[in-house]
């Protein structure tokens, strides 16, 4: 977190500040995680993420099973000001329906917590609906 102070004077000398507390992060990097599902338990799953300017995301995940994209062209994954993330999911080798890693339906509020550190959602799509996702940044 850092404090952003703006001081502005008119004409005639006379000024007035304002401050407000910021939180700056970025989801380059590596991400390890579990997706829990109820029918299979908690099964390892790795994001492989670069953001670049605009809050775009793409990269690439892995897990026990099975590989892919994240942010396929054409359609970069996003994180908003607020913390909001939505990143489509693409299989390699397989004609699965693709998948969104994104805010949870019954939350509001950053996805990413005030460290950068820990990344909270949940993957729809591809046969599957609310398998809750926590990811550490490693």
């Amino acid at each position: 977190m850092k404090e952003i102070t703006l001081t502005v004077q008119d004409a005639d000398g006379l000024s007035t500040s304002s401050s407000v507390t910021v939180t700056s992060v970025s989801l380059t990097g590596t991400w390890a995680g579990h997706v829990r599902m109820p029918s299979a338990g908690s099964n390892p799953m790795m994001f492989f993420l670069t953001q670049t300017a605009g809050g775009l995301v793409t990269g690439t995940w892995d897990d026990s099973n099975f590989d892919g994209v994240l942010g396929p062209p054409g359609e970069p994954g996003t994180v908003s000001q607020d913390g909001e993330v939505r990143i489509r999911g693409k299989w390699n080798n397989t004609n699965d329906d693709d998948f969104y890693f994104e805010r949870a339906s019954s939350t509001t509020g950053s996805m990413i917590d005030s460290t950068g550190t820990t990344l909270t959602g949940e993957i729809n799509g591809s046969g599957v609906s609310h398998y809750t996702m926590i990811f550490t940044k490693q």
